[in-house]
């Protein structure tokens, strides 16, 4: 069941904390494969900006995070996934 916090946040009572991080890890890796398909749209100059950097990098830093706090842990067989 998704719950609200006092401060407007949202979470699930039964995602634990090697959970979260395990989603961290899937989302950042998301977001750099949207990133690059972005990155690749091109339409024959026309003026389109893409944010495809900004949602790579962001992608990679959460990427990293999550790798981080699960060799932390002694998580390592879920880092190597």
């Amino acid at each position: 069941e998704i719950q609200e916090d006092d401060s407007g946040n949202y979470y699930i009572e039964t995602i634990n904390h090697d959970d979260d991080l395990f989603l961290k890890l899937l989302t950042g890796r998301f977001l750099q494969r949207i990133g690059r398909a972005r990155r690749a749209f091109t339409l024959n100059e026309l003026p389109i900006t893409s944010d495809a950097a900004e949602i790579i990098a962001e992608g990679k830093e959460m990427e990293t995070e999550a790798l981080e706090a699960l060799g932390e842990l002694g998580k390592w067989y879920v880092a190597l996934s």
